[in-house]
């Protein structure tokens, strides 16, 4: 096992990261994550958290530094809110509300459903809309009301499929899962006691009922994408200088 701060493991009992669920809920694939089981509940090993948060964190660097984009999922109301804040301070795309059926396997179908909303947007500015009654009015605006929720983590933000998913529920996410099992986008994925992480690519092993817990983890993830997208920057930046002397010469 490699060598792992002292300090990350203190946080990582002070936030709640090491208790899992009741040992009767253990999915079995759980037991190398687990240290111990105290009045039956499951104790994560610490060591093993901060080891696979670390794996993780190099990994996401990677793809942000390759101008990747990285898809954020979590409809838990415990911690939606949380992660899309998280999610739009790096500028990536997020999931909070509900799952798309086919966002990852289908995507041309829901780029199809962004770009029909926005042309439903564009009727409401536009001068035909005084023209409608007001109950059709309410209908529209009510539609679209709905959709710009739903779709507000991804339009404009997801353009292409994504490089990466991370997911804060595997078990609540199991679609999301599969999509992205079955088209090798790479998962880093949130893993609990109580679930087979099987499918997931970059399993870390963690409390995902604690908000303090989630926290800690995605605080990791995103200060680790952060370096990747600054080195992305700082290396397009030093590109365009050296263009523009190669055009000047």
């Amino acid at each position: 096992m490699s060598t792992v701060n002292e300090g990350e493991i203190k946080d990582c009992i002070d936030k709640n990261v090491i208790v899992g669920h009741t040992t009767r809920r253990r999915d079995p694939k759980s037991l190398c994550n687990i240290l111990m089981d105290v009045s039956d509940v499951d104790i994560i090993d610490p060591y093993i958290v901060t080891e696979r948060l670390n794996v993780a964190c190099e990994k996401l660097k990677e793809i942000a530094a390759s101008n990747g984009r990285i898809l954020f999922v979590c409809t838990k109301r415990i911690a939606s809110s949380y992660i899309k804040n998280v999610a739009s301070e790096l500028s990536m795309p997020y999931v909070t509300e509900r799952w798309f059926a086919g966002l990852i396997t289908n995507f041309f179908v829901v780029k199809k459903m962004i770009k029909k909303n926005e042309e439903l947007n564009a009727i409401i500015n536009s001068a035909g809309y005084s023209f409608l009654s007001k109950k059709d009015q309410s209908i529209l605006r009510r539609s679209i009301e709905k959709k710009n929720v739903l779709l507000d983590g991804i339009n404009r933000k997801l353009y292409r499929t994504p490089n990466a998913i991370v997911i804060v529920d595997i078990m609540k996410e199991s679609i999301a899962v599969e999509e992205a099992s079955k088209t090798g986008v790479p998962i880093f994925g949130l893993v609990d006691t109580n679930v087979n992480f099987d499918k997931i690519t970059y399993p870390i092993p963690c409390n995902d009922d604690s908000l303090s817990s989630i926290r800690f983890v995605i605080e990791r993830l995103k200060v680790a994408i952060m370096e990747g997208l600054e080195k992305f920057n700082s290396s397009k930046n030093s590109n365009d200088v050296g263009s523009g002397k190669k055009d000047n010469a």
